[in-house]
This record gives C-alpha cells, structure tokens and sequence, in this order.
C-alpha cells in the first residue's frame, strides 16, 4: 500500500498544532529562556533590552558580589568569535564563572549602541570592560588576536579577568 505525501496545507497545520500544543502543555514562555547574561554574544538587543539585562546583570553582581563583563563584539568581526570561543575554555570560562556577570554586546557595524560605545570610547572590538555593581569602570581592554596575529590562550584572558588592567586609550 502506498501513501500520499501530505500537501502543504495539511503539513502547515500539523506544524502549527505540534507548535500550539507545546506552548499550551507548558512549552515557550519567556521563563523557559535562557537569562539574558547566557544568551547568544550575537543576541541583538534593542536598546530598552540591553538597558534592563545590564540593570539585571549589575544587581545580580551585587547579590552575589560579582562584577560585571561587558563584553563588545559583533558576528562579522573575526576577533570577537575567537575572543568569545577562548572565554568558553577552562581558566577563562572559571574566571568569568567565578568573578563576573557576563553581558554581550553586540555593536553591530558600529551603529547599535551608540551611547554605550561612546561612553567606553569603544573603537575597536572585540573590547572587554569591567565594572564594579555599581557601574563603575574598573578597566578595558581591547583584544584582537586574528587581525593582530597574536595568540590568545584561556591561562592569558583569565589573567587579565582576575586582575584587569586597564588598556583603554586616554581621552581626548
């Protein structure tokens, strides 16, 4: 006996219906994502978003006496995925888990975030800024391990994540 394959209507409607029926029994809500530190370094806030995961992410700092990782990256920039992908790896992935509350910013091409941008004199990227709970900067640094050729291991991004020195370029 030979079966019909289903026509697109009929194959839309089950897929709507798997979709309602797992929202219904207790699938998709906004609880069931992941908190905002731990979504994608590629998420693209909108600025009311970013404003209110980095309010999240400061008081949890200060809850658990954390500070706070801003982490400045965009999915085109070669840099930022290595920076992103040795943050995920023994000492560094410990050191953000231990000391930090980690929040990706993604920039964009530079035209998402401005304000931010602006306030860390953010140039270049893939740029890590510390902060204190309450805001205030304790240093930044700006890695560039591709277009700089400059290896960056786990044991070297943990150093700088347990005792950041500031390299960001003075003002003007």
């Amino acid at each position: 006996m030979m079966h019909r394959a289903r026509s697109t209507p009929q194959l839309a409607k089950l897929v709507w219906l798997g979709w309602a029926a797992t929202v219904v029994l207790g699938g998709c809500d906004e609880k069931q994502l992941p908190p905002r530190s731990e979504r994608s370094p590629w998420h693209e806030w909108s600025e009311a978003e970013l404003q209110s995961a980095l309010r999240d992410a400061s008081q949890r700092a200060k809850t658990l006496e954390k500070r706070v990782l801003l982490e400045f990256v965009a999915p085109w920039c070669g840099d930022c995925r290595e920076v992103v992908r040795v943050s995920q790896q023994g000492a560094a992935k410990r050191a953000i888990e231990k000391r930090y509350e980690r929040l990706f910013v993604n920039v964009g091409k530079f035209d998402r975030h401005e304000a931010l941008l602006a306030k860390y004199r953010i140039k270049r990227i893939a740029t890590l800024v510390a902060l204190e709970p309450d805001g205030t900067r304790i240093a930044q640094t700006t890695l560039e391990p591709v277009s700089k050729k400059q290896k960056l291991t786990p044991k070297a991004l943990a150093e700088w994540l347990d005792h950041p020195i500031d390299n960001r370029p003075s003002a003007p």
